[in-house]
């Protein structure tokens, strides 16, 4: 990480966790049931990793 990242970060502080959701399988279910009970219908899922076929086994396997 950049120094200029660092300061990115250490200002947005715990908030930068905010917009994504990271978690294990329970969490995510459990995030995506509250969002599709405020009315949510779509999501937007971006997998990342040196595994991606991974990630999207695991998603699915949630959704």
């Amino acid at each position: 990480m950049t120094e200029r990242d660092r300061a990115a970060v250490a200002a947005a502080g715990p908030a930068i966790l905010g917009p994504g959701w990271t978690g294990d399988a329970a969490a995510i279910g459990a995030r995506l049931d509250e969002a599709g009970q405020a009315g949510i219908t779509e999501v937007v899922y971006v997998p990342s990793g040196s595994d991606v076929a991974g990630e999207l086994k695991a998603f699915a396997e949630v959704w």
